[in-house]
């Protein structure tokens, strides 16, 4: 009977114990992700990083020389015209860089006064249709766009500053100053 009697304190004693007792669930910052086994990590070095996907199309900028000049250099204000030519080169030996575009307007033009104020802009009144296109620049070669900008804006004995890049590839910015003459 004593024997019975202390089983059952004993049982009395473990259950008690267990119900006062109550799990919490852990914090959501201390939930870690399961690691993945041997055989995923395997077939995740075959099939390459996320990222790779991500930038597969980009072009690799770091071969590519941007540059900006305005002729005449100084600019004759009472001529009411200027040419900015924005350029670019391809350094890569072997391999041909292509640049995207989403409309006709491939380069955008900033002109900007000596305190760095923009005066005007090259797509400033006018209008790009929306026809996605390509320019293939192979190695050793370089492609050159030349604009003409009014000088009504401009003070003769002056200085200015252009900036000039391939709309949507801001890395490739060139800029230039140049002064302007009566």
């Amino acid at each position: 009977m004593l024997r019975t009697l202390s089983l059952f304190a004993f049982l009395v004693f473990l259950t008690s114990g267990c119900a006062s007792r109550r799990v919490q669930p852990p914090a959501p910052d201390q939930i870690r992700e399961p690691k993945p086994g041997l055989v995923t990590r395997s077939l995740n070095l075959l099939r390459g990083s996320p990222d790779r996907i991500q930038y597969a199309g980009m072009p690799k900028l770091k071969y590519l020389a941007v540059g900006v000049s305005a002729s005449p250099d100084p600019v004759r204000v009472s001529a009411g015209k200027f040419d900015v030519t924005f350029g670019i080169r391809n350094n890569a030996k072997k391999q041909s860089v292509n640049l995207a575009f989403d409309s006709t307007q491939r380069i955008e033009v900033v002109l900007l006064n000596d305190s760095g104020t923009v005066i005007q802009t090259l797509s400033t009144g006018r209008s790009f249709s929306r026809e996605s296109g390509y320019l293939v620049i192979n190695p050793k070669e370089e492609a050159s766009y030349t604009v003409t900008l009014p000088t009504k804006n401009l003070s003769p004995g002056r200085t200015y500053s252009i900036e000039s890049y391939f709309v949507g590839y801001d890395k490739l910015v060139a800029k230039a100053t140049f002064q302007t003459i009566p």
